[in-house]
This record gives C-alpha cells, sequence and structure tokens, in this order.
C-alpha cells in the first residue's frame, strides 16, 4: 500500500507543473480533448480497430481478460493487492483514453497509448497459465496470439513509417473513419511497404568508417540541422 501511495508524488508534480506553465491541471491539451470523446467509440477503437486496436496488434492480451476472469471466480484469491492495483489501474487507464478525444495517439504505430499498462496486463496473465499449462487447446492459442503479437510489433519495429499510412492520403487526426478502413489498414501497408533501410545503412556506413556519421545521414537524406 505504502508503495502504490507513492504514485501521488509524481502525479502531484507534473498537476503542479501544469498549473503553474500552462495555468491547467491538463497541460497544454484542452479539457474538451481530454474528456470530450464517445467513450463507446472510444471502447472499440482501442480494442478493435485494424489500425490502432489492442486486441488486433497484440491478441496475446486475451489471456489477460481470461486471467481476470478466472481471478475473480477463484475462492481464494492470491495476491489480493498485486491484481486490485493491477486491474484498478487498467481499467482506469481504458476509460481514460475512450473518452479521449485523439484515443488513437495521433501519428505512432498501433495502440501506443496502452504501453503504460502493458506490465499490468501481462500480470493478468498469469492466472489463466493454468489453463494453457493443462489443455493443448489453450495452449495452441496461447503460442498462436504470441507469435502473431511479435510478428505484428516486428513490422512496426523494422517497416514502420514506411507506407505513410498515418499521411496518406488524408491526415488521420483529420480523418478518424480510416482507421476503421479494414482494407488499407496500418499493419498491411507497413508490411506491403518493406523495411526501413535508411538507418541500417547509416550504421553500416558508420561502422565501415567509410565516412562520418553527419555525411552518411546526409547522403541518406536525412537533415541534422
Amino acid at each position: 500500500m505504502a508503495f502504490a501511495a507513492t504514485a501521488v508524488v509524481p502525479i502531484a508534480a507534473v498537476l503542479a507543473y501544469n498549473l503553474r506553465i500552462f495555468d491547467s491541471v491538463f497541460g497544454s491539451y484542452p479539457a474538451d480533448w481530454l474528456l470530450g470523446g464517445n467513450v463507446l467509440n472510444g471502447t472499440a477503437g482501442l480494442l478493435f480497430s485494424p489500425s490502432r486496436g489492442l486486441l488486433i496488434f497484440c491478441p496475446i492480451f486475451l489471456f489477460s481478460a481470461v486471467g481476470v476472469y478466472l481471478w475473480f471466480r477463484a475462492p481464494q484469491k492470491p495476491q489480493m493487492l498485486i491484481y486490485a492495483i493491477c486491474i484498478a489501474t487498467a481499467a482506469v487507464h481504458f476509460l481514460t483514453l475512450a473518452k479521449y478525444r485523439l484515443w488513437w495517439g495521433g501519428f505512432a504505430y498501433g495502440p501506443r497509448l496502452m504501453t503504460d499498462v502493458v506490465p499490468c496486463l501481462v500480470i493478468l496473465m498469469i492466472p489463466a497459465m493454468r489453463l494453457v499449462e493443462a489443455s493443448r487447446a489453450w495452449r495452441f492459442g496461447f503460442v498462436a496470439t504470441l507469435v502473431f503479437s511479435i510478428g505484428v510489433q516486428g513490422i512496426g519495429a523494422f517497416c514502420y513509417p514506411n507506407g505513410h499510412w498515418d499521411a496518406l492520403p488524408q491526415f488521420v487526426d483529420r480523418h478518424e473513419e480510416r482507421l476503421w478502413n479494414w482494407r488499407d489498414n496500418q499493419i498491411s501497408r507497413s508490411l506491403l511497404a518493406g523495411p526501413v533501410l535508411a538507418p541500417y545503412r547509416v550504421a553500416w556506413a558508420c561502422t565501415m568508417g567509410r565516412e562520418s556519421p553527419a555525411e552518411a545521414l546526409k547522403h541518406q537524406d536525412v537533415t541534422l540541422w
């Protein structure tokens, strides 16, 4: 409990900073942006949007939901405080984002705004591991969703922002409907556009000593200043 209470310190510091610099606890963001969204639309998008949905990019977190269900049904709930904190943190974070008008997080690959609660979601998977260990079908489902999740993140790590899905054909921040386009989604477009090779070419040129880092970046059409 004392550990959880220490979270008040950074929260208070951020709120004080926002009030001092921006004259608002919300910082530079208008209050209607943070609280003016449709919570049902935000919930559906955060979970199922083909270009931002958590369960589309990381279906492995379906096992977090299974874990929460099994934990609640257990007659004796292990690690009560830890699981309660994880459930409350994930729920509040999710509902806050669902109410956020820009729930997709602007230009980004996948559900980046959900990143902060990934540790909680991993902990909440633990009760589901009993099913995974005891059943071949559950084990297959776990491995399949894990491999798919890793593969999708690999596309983001090595191919994004190739394809420029966020900006083309229209800026996603101005055309929210694009977040529901299954035919032209961020994962497939990034994959088809192929890997981003410029950083590796620059690293290779610098490693081989053929040119300075600044010259290598210049030849890759990267401007430093």
